[in-house]
């Protein structure tokens, strides 16, 4: 990715290889990222404390992940997400969201 050094968002929707060890090498390599489509991806609950690292992260998409309620509620961490989608997936029980007070 160093080719793009503006490169500001990356929509992998449905791109099963990528997994949280990928998401770990987007952290590192590009913590500016500002939006992540991550939906019918190979990430889980593994995949959260990588995404905690890029700290101007305004927009998520998660939809058909295995990310499950635990994961999603340690996101309220990332106190610039002002766009949070999510469909499909493991969430199996009602969802707590006064973490993203």
């Amino acid at each position: 990715m160093k080719h793009w050094p503006k490169l500001n968002a990356l929509k992998l929707y449905d791109c099963k290889s990528i997994t949280s060890e990928g998401i770990r090498i987007i952290a590192e390599t590009r913590p500016e990222i500002r939006e992540l489509q991550l939906g019918a991806t190979s990430i889980d609950d593994t995949a959260i404390p990588h995404l905690l690292k890029l700290k101007g992260l305004v927009g998520l998409e998660f939809s058909r992940t295995m990310v499950t309620q635990i994961g999603l509620e340690q996101l309220g961490g990332l106190r610039s997400l002002t766009s949070l989608q999510l469909s499909g997936g493991s969430m199996t029980a009602p969802m707590d969201f006064t973490n993203f007070r």
